[in-house]
């Protein structure tokens, strides 16, 4: 195989969680905190969420304080709840086809470890190591300690592992890693912002999930 280990974000790489879950609890979330506030559309919610990131957008257009954060968050967790969110369409079938070759998984993620774990769970696949939003933010991206955590543990090089995401915080962790990064650019359809800086920086740009299959799988 190209690369030994496949480190994989969640939301929008593997399932699609803004369009049936984040999206829709800011819908219902906002309102309440910001009733005067005209709501974006799914594209410019996308937007956001990628520069300046979605947090630092409500501080900076509404002035959310840090209580105002963490409200909005346990808002969010409870609208999540229980919900849960769909895989997109091969990409299960891909990881088992790439762990029964031998490849090393891991996810690197802003959601739970918990979440993560119940959602590959429900398909079969344990996925390795998770490093997911509990984690102290040195130990989260863009910090290059997932990746080499990875290194240490599993005895690789950095050219040996790929960073598979959606923004620019996957980017950046492979980027200050040495690792490749490949843009998952079937979440965000026609977000010309986005692809148009990941199809300058990405080391790979899959749109769809067959295209992230040939260049790990061969």
């Amino acid at each position: 195989m190209r690369f030994k280990c496949l480190v994989l974000d969640h939301d929008d790489t593997a399932v699609n969680s803004s369009k049936e879950l984040h999206y829709p609890a800011y819908r219902e979330i906002m309102p309440k905190l910001r009733p005067e506030a005209e709501l974006l559309s799914f594209d410019a919610f996308m937007s956001k969420s990628f520069a300046p990131g979605f947090s630092e957008y409500l501080r900076a257009e509404f002035g959310f304080s840090d209580d105002e954060i963490e409200t909005e968050y346990r808002m969010w967790a409870e609208f999540i709840g229980e919900r849960r969110v769909s895989f997109f369409q091969g990409f299960p079938e891909l990881i088992k086809a790439y762990q029964s070759a031998g490849g090393i998984t891991a996810v690197v993620s802003y959601s739970m470890s918990d979440v993560i774990a119940k959602d590959y769970k429900g398909q079969g696949i344990n996925i390795g190591e998770i490093f997911g939003n509990e984690l102290e933010a040195s130990k989260n991206k863009p910090n290059a300690y997932p990746i080499e955590f990875l290194m240490r543990k599993h005895g690789l090089r950095a050219d040996e592992i790929l960073v598979l995401d959606d923004l620019g915080f996957g980017e950046a962790m492979a980027r200050n890693a040495g690792a490749g990064f490949a843009y998952a650019a079937w979440s965000h359809g026609n977000i010309k912002e986005i692809n148009d800086y990941m199809r300058a920086n990405a080391d790979f740009y899959c749109e769809s999930v067959a295209d992230l299959s040939r260049i790990i799988m061969g």
